[in-house]
């Protein structure tokens, strides 16, 4: 069993994640600035559609109860994860303006 050294991350990669690196978004990366805006506008479109649905299903519309739920569901969920990384981002300012240098 080979023990690897410890380097620092360049780079998190997945398989239905873009390539993001920890630089200003340099060639072939993605700011994190974007990242998060991305991920804001994903979950306002989110919102939108689970909007759509409601409303179509009260005026009526042939929309599927379930999907309306789901739609609200998957969007309320969006909202409180982004509320928990939120508070992560804030807990980890704080404790870095704490260090004493």
């Amino acid at each position: 069993m080979d023990i690897l050294p410890i380097t620092p991350p360049t780079a998190i990669v997945g398989p239905a994640m873009p390539r993001v690196t920890l630089e200003s978004g340099g060639a072939g990366g993605v700011s994190f600035e974007n990242l998060v805006g991305k991920a804001v506008q994903d979950l306002a479109d989110q919102q939108a559609r689970a909007d759509q649905l409601a409303i179509q299903l009260a005026t009526g519309d042939d929309v599927s109860l379930v999907d309306v739920v789901l739609a609200m569901e998957e969007t309320s969920l969006g909202f409180k994860m982004a509320m928990q990384v939120r508070n992560k981002a804030i807990e980890a300012y704080h404790d870095v303006m704490r260090m004493q240098m």
